[in-house]
């Protein structure tokens, strides 16, 4: 069973992508690592092999040039846009079963942008890339599979990392309700308690005997929404005005770790992996849109009150905190603003960071750039012609949609992506934005993947 795909465009990187198959080899052994149809003995259903090895695959390593995006065939048409085209298929195979897709960038390729890319694929315009430059091949080689050792070494399964304090019993009982839990609350961020002191925070004490997750209300108004500076992308326009009516309360962080925990140790549902980037009050990551409405469900039983997602409007309102910049603090990224690729922090571009770790925008909010990407309840489309102006989500889909490519039955009912934003760890600076807005599918997951709620007020 080979641990490392190789996904690579034969028109495109053929040296590269042999040469540092040679290198994985003569690191891992030659049978861990598979490079297409070299592997496949003749007669074989070439589409059933590439799933089937994709499928059990640690890691698909995804080897972009320069022409990997524009590549045609004798036709004329963009290989990427055939739903059997060697590399769409594999890619997309790794990314529907949450397998880890890095780019690997060479010949001077630039990682591909969302709109760029056929529907299937827009999820790798979000995963961090690693540039194997001309001049330093090697050297950048071996940084890549120093990675690839950390991400293949197998970490201990271990039970759910729940503190004593945090419950009372550790076992559900099977007659009835969880036994009640007692969870500590969080500590203060650093100095940072004082800049959100003028903010209603409030947290509801759940039945299982411990408190959710911190919210703050936000108050009533109304905003400008989308491509303020007019340099965004053509899904943040047109500008609109949206009003939000009623005050509503959103989290003050995104969800963490520990907080899911109590989630799983009652609802007895899995914790997500934590790409060994511990836990405790780090956001939750490889959680799903799906994953993201029930713990908002268990949440709004817990506690009696209506916990949800938020819609995008309303995240978007509470993110900016009334300011129409780029980001909530100015136009300029600065350093050590946010968890984002090339933000200056130490987490940047490497792994989630604390929640809490970063200065409060004026409302209080924290972490709303970078550090994971957040779910929101709407259906994405790509622009806001018919937008919800009242703050509301937008559940309709786009007129005249229609799927193409392979991709399950599921998929097809649930009629496309739902939006994330924020940015995440391994995003640039663009992605930051406040305006920012990308989709992802409904049963996603990744490691730059989380969520935060939203709830009603009275």
């Amino acid at each position: 069973m080979s641990k490392i795909f190789i996904c690579y465009r034969r028109q495109d990187t053929p040296l590269p992508a042999g040469i540092l198959r040679d290198l994985l080899a003569e690191r891992f052994g030659d049978q861990e690592v598979f490079m297409d149809i070299d592997n496949i003995e003749p007669g074989e259903d070439f589409v059933e092999v590439i799933q089937n090895k994709v499928g059990v695959c640690n890691v698909l390593l995804a080897v972009i040039g320069t022409t990997w995006v524009s590549s045609a065939d004798e036709t004329g048409h963009r290989r990427l846009d055939n739903p059997e085209d060697f590399v769409r298929l594999e890619i997309a195979t790794a990314l529907e079963r949450n397998i880890r897709v890095i780019p690997v960038l060479v010949g001077g390729a630039k990682a591909p942008k969302s709109s760029e890319l056929p529907e299937l694929l827009r999820p790798l315009s979000r995963r961090n890339a690693i540039e194997l430059s001309d001049t330093r091949f090697r050297q950048d080689a071996g940084r890549l599979l120093d990675t690839l050792a950390k991400v293949l070494t197998p970490r201990p399964i271990a039970e759910t990392d729940v503190k004593a304090e945090q419950f009372s019993q550790a076992a559900v009982q099977p007659s009835g309700k969880p036994p009640p839990a007692t969870v500590s609350a969080p500590p203060p961020t650093a100095a940072k308690a004082s800049a959100t002191a003028g903010f209603a925070i409030f947290r509801d004490p759940l039945e299982v005997g411990c408190q959710g997750p911190e919210m703050i209300r936000i108050p009533p108004g109304q905003f400008r929404m989308g491509d303020l500076s007019g340099k965004g992308d053509s899904d943040e326009r047109p500008v609109h005005g949206v009003i939000i009516a009623k005050p509503f309360a959103i989290g003050r962080y995104p969800v963490t770790f520990e907080e899911w925990e109590v989630f799983a140790q009652t609802a007895r549902r899995p914790v997500p992996d934590d790409r060994g980037w511990d836990r405790g009050r780090r956001p939750v990551i490889n959680v799903s849109w799906h994953d993201a409405i029930a713990f908002a469900a268990w949440l709004s039983e817990q506690t009696g009150r209506r916990y949800r997602l938020p819609s995008e409007s309303e995240w978007e309102y509470a993110a900016r905190a009334g300011t129409e910049t780029e980001y909530w603090w100015g136009n300029a990224i600065g350093s050590n603003r946010a968890n984002g690729k090339d933000s200056g922090s130490e987490w940047s571009g490497e792994q989630t960071s604390p929640v809490g770790s970063f200065e409060p925008n004026p409302w209080g909010l924290q972490d709303t750039a970078g550090n994971v990407w957040e779910w929101v309840q709407d259906v994405y489309h790509t622009d806001y012609q018919g937008a919800p102006i009242d703050g509301s989500a937008r559940e309709t889909l786009p007129a005249g949609f229609t799927w193409f490519g392979l991709v399950p039955s599921e998929k097809k009912v649930e009629g496309g992506r739902r939006v994330i934003r924020g940015g995440s760890w391994g995003s640039g600076p663009g992605s930051l934005r406040s305006a920012y807005r990308n989709g992802s599918f409904p049963g996603d997951r990744g490691s730059d993947l989380g969520f935060r709620l939203a709830q009603d007020l009275p």
